[in-house]
């Protein structure tokens, strides 16, 4: 019986009833890196290229101007960036 020392992920795992994920097709490129680098050892690839170079682009509002100038640089949709790391500290 699986007790609450071990969890079901690792049960499945010491019986080979997981698999490494090869193409992935939720994160473009730029994202799927910190994966790629951490977990998955660089074995990681887009599906396709339409997943690989997906963005999200948000439209400066003219309320936008008038906030401070970090949210500016992160909102912005004129700098193509497809990942933005923000400092939570004060």
């Amino acid at each position: 019986s699986l007790g609450m020392g071990e969890s079901l992920f690792a049960k499945l795992d010491s019986q080979g009833a997981t698999f490494e994920l090869h193409l992935q097709y939720r994160m473009n490129r730029k994202i799927m890196e910190l994966s790629n680098d951490l977990v998955y050892n660089g074995k990681l690839q887009c599906g396709n290229d339409e997943v690989a170079e997906q963005r999200l682009y948000i439209p400066l509002v003219d309320s936008l101007k008038t906030k401070p100038e970090w949210m500016q640089s992160a909102l912005s949709c004129e700098m193509e960036k497809s990942v933005v790391f923000l400092s939570t500290d004060r």
